[in-house]
C-alpha cells in the first residue's frame, strides 16, 4: 500500500507524456505550402510542419498524398487551384468553405466548372484551402439515331429481277441505333492538358427487297415444279475510336487534337432461295439450286484530327450548351470481297425398299444429297480520305454530379467505297458519306 502513490503519480506521468506526444504528432499534421525566395535554387520544399519551411535535409513525406510527397503533387497542379480553394480566390466566398465547384483557378463562377467532390482533392492547412491532386473525371454516354444516305434501291431491285412496285416488299435505309461514350481525365501531374477517349458506334442500318415469288421455268430433269424467290439485304455500320489531348484554359473555346480510327462495313447478301410448293409423295424427286452472292466491302480509315470545343454557353443557372467541331485527314484501307456460291440439294420419298439392309425398311423414308459450288474474289487498296464531324448539345444539370444532355450530330466521310458498288459490278469508286441523327444521354462529373 506504501508504494500506491508512486505508481500513481508514474502511471499520471506516462500518460501526460502520451497526451503530448499525440499533441505533437497531431500538430505536425498542420502543413503550410512554403516558398523560398530563391526560387530557383535546387532546394526541396515538400509537405512542412505549419509555418515552418525546410530543405533536402528535412524532407518529409506523408502517405496519405500520392508517392508521398504533398508538396510535389501541389507544384504539378501548376495554376490549378489556389489559396481559397480549387476555384481560385474569390470562389470560397461563393460556394463556401473548401471551394465548393471545380474551377480552374481564375475565379470562374461556381455552376461553370462543376463537378463532385472527393479523392482529387486534398485538404491544406487553412479554411477554404482545398488542392487538386487527382484525376477529375468527366463521363458522357448517349444513345444516338443516325440516317445514312440512301442507297440506290431501284438499281438493287433490277438486278434481282423486279421494280420496287412489283417486289414483295421493300426498305430504304432509316435511322440506325447506336452509342457514344466519351471519358476524359484531367491529371493535375499533366500540367495544362486533359485527355479524351471516345467511342461512336452505329450498329446496324439495312435495307432490303424481297421479290416475289415465282415458278421455276425449267426444273432439273426429274424434279417435281418448284417454286423460287430472291431476297437481298443490304446492312452496314460504323465504329469510332478516338484519342484527343485538349489543353485546359480559362477561355471557353478550348481548341483539341488526337488520332482517330474509323471503320465502315458495307455487306449486301443476294439470296436466291428453290422449294417444292406441295408435298413429296413416295417416288417424287425434288433438285433445288440455291444460289448465294454477297459483296463485302470494310473501309479502315486511319489518321489525325484536329478541333475546337464550347463548353459553355449559359442560358440559366442550370442549362447550358455545348458543341464542337472536328476534321482530319485520314489513310483509308479497303478491302473488297465478292463471293458466290451454289447449293444443289437433291431430295427423294423412296418407293422401294433397299435390300442390302435386312433389318430396316427404307420405303417412305427420306433421302437427301448436297453438293456445293463457289468462287471468290478479294482486292485490297488505298484511298485518302477525310473526316469533318460538328455536334450542338443542350445541357440540364441535376445537381454538382450529373446532368441529362441531348442534341444533334452530323459526320461526313469522303473517299470510302460502298457495298452496291461492288455488288453492281462497278470499278472501285470512292463515294462521300453523310450521317446525322440525333442522340440524348447522361453526364457525370467527379
Amino acid at each position: 500500500m506504501m508504494n500506491r502513490p508512486s505508481n500513481w503519480r508514474n502511471l499520471t506521468t506516462a500518460l501526460l507524456l502520451a497526451l503530448a506526444s499525440g499533441e505533437a504528432a497531431s500538430a505536425q499534421q498542420q502543413y503550410q505550402l512554403t516558398q523560398p525566395d530563391n526560387v530557383g535554387s535546387s532546394e526541396v520544399f515538400v509537405a512542412a510542419p505549419y509555418g515552418k519551411q525546410i530543405g533536402p535535409a528535412e524532407v518529409a513525406r506523408s502517405n496519405a498524398y500520392p508517392d508521398g510527397d504533398y508538396y510535389a503533387q501541389l507544384s504539378a497542379a501548376g495554376g490549378i487551384g489556389g489559396p481559397g480553394g480549387p476555384g481560385g480566390p474569390g470562389v470560397c466566398s461563393t460556394c463556401g468553405p473548401g471551394g465548393g465547384s471545380h474551377g480552374v483557378g481564375n475565379g470562374a463562377p461556381c455552376e461553370e466548372h462543376w463537378g463532385c467532390g472527393g479523392s482529387p482533392f486534398r485538404t491544406g492547412p487553412g479554411q477554404c484551402d482545398r488542392w487538386r491532386v487527382g484525376p477529375i473525371w468527366q463521363v458522357t454516354l448517349d444513345g444516338v439515331f443516325m440516317a445514312r444516305d440512301e442507297t440506290d434501291i431501284d438499281a438493287l431491285a433490277a438486278a434481282i429481277g423486279t421494280t420496287t412496285t412489283a417486289a414483295d416488299s421493300f426498305q430504304q435505309f432509316e435511322h440506325g441505333p447506336g452509342a457514344r461514350l466519351t471519358l476524359t481525365g484531367w491529371w493535375p501531374q499533366m500540367k495544362g492538358y486533359e485527355m479524351q477517349i471516345g467511342y461512336l458506334g452505329i450498329f446496324d442500318w439495312d435495307a432490303n427487297v424481297v421479290g416475289p415469288p415465282g415458278a421455276v421455268a425449267v426444273p432439273p430433269p426429274g424434279s417435281v415444279a418448284l417454286t423460287q424467290q430472291r431476297e437481298l439485304k443490304y446492312g452496314s455500320s460504323l465504329n469510332a475510336l478516338e484519342i484527343n489531348a485538349q489543353r485546359i484554359t480559362s477561355s471557353p473555346w478550348k481548341p483539341f487534337g488526337g488520332v482517330r480510327y474509323l471503320r465502315v462495313d458495307d455487306n449486301i447478301h443476294d439470296n436466291t432461295n428453290q422449294f417444292n410448293t406441295t408435298p413429296l409423295s413416295l417416288g417424287d424427286i425434288a433438285i433445288t439450286n440455291d444460289l448465294f452472292s454477297t459483296a463485302n466491302v470494310e473501309n479502315n480509315l486511319i489518321g489525325f484530327q484536329m478541333g475546337i470545343r464550347r463548353d459553355v454557353w449559359h442560358l440559366s443557372e442550370k442549362l447550358s450548351i455545348h458543341g464542337f467541331s472536328s476534321g482530319g485527314a485520314y489513310c483509308n484501307l479497303i478491302d473488297r470481297d465478292l463471293s458466290n456460291s451454289q447449293v444443289q440439294t437433291r431430295t427423294e420419298i423412296l418407293a422401294v425398299d433397299d435390300p442390302l439392309t435386312m433389318d430396316f425398311d427404307e420405303t417412305g423414308s427420306t433421302d437427301t444429297l448436297t453438293t456445293s459450288t463457289g468462287s471468290r474474289t478479294k482486292t485490297e487498296r488505298t484511298e485518302l480520305s477525310f473526316v469533318g464531324e460538328a455536334s450542338l448539345s443542350l445541357q440540364y444539370k441535376l445537381n454538382q454530379c450529373s446532368a441529362l444532355r441531348g442534341g444533334y450530330q452530323v459526320l461526313y466521310l469522303s473517299g470510302v467505297e460502298l457495298a452496291d458498288d461492288a455488288y453492281l459490278g462497278l470499278a472501285p469508286n470512292s463515294r462521300d458519306l453523310l450521317l446525322h441523327g440525333w442522340f440524348a444521354g447522361f453526364e457525370y462529373r467527379r
